[in-house]
């Protein structure tokens, strides 16, 4: 289970499903296609390049930091674990 301190949730099943407590669903595929029901969409290619459509677009890239337009970081650990430093650590 991963938790995304940001007052969403997200559990993991496997690594495939993640449900985002906002109630909307996101869903993994794998790692491929996330798609974010928030308004905003965000689509995972393959754990390689995500862009994040929040007002700035956001690259990220497979074990690189990615800093998007709240100031927050996340990095991505093997294509699968996210990691967002929002005052806590989510592994």
């Amino acid at each position: 289970m991963c938790e995304w301190y940001t007052g969403r949730m997200c559990e993991r099943d496997t690594g495939r499903v993640c449900e985002w407590y906002t109630g909307r669903v996101c869903e993994w595929d794998t790692g491929r296609v996330c798609e974010w029901y928030t308004g905003r969409v965000c689509e995972w290619y393959t754990g390689r390049v995500c862009e994040w459509y929040t007002g700035r677009v956001c690259e990220w890239y497979t074990g690189r930091v990615c800093e998007w337009d709240t100031g927050r970081v996340c990095e991505w650990y093997t294509g699968i674990v996210c990691v967002w430093y929002t005052g806590r650590v989510c592994e």
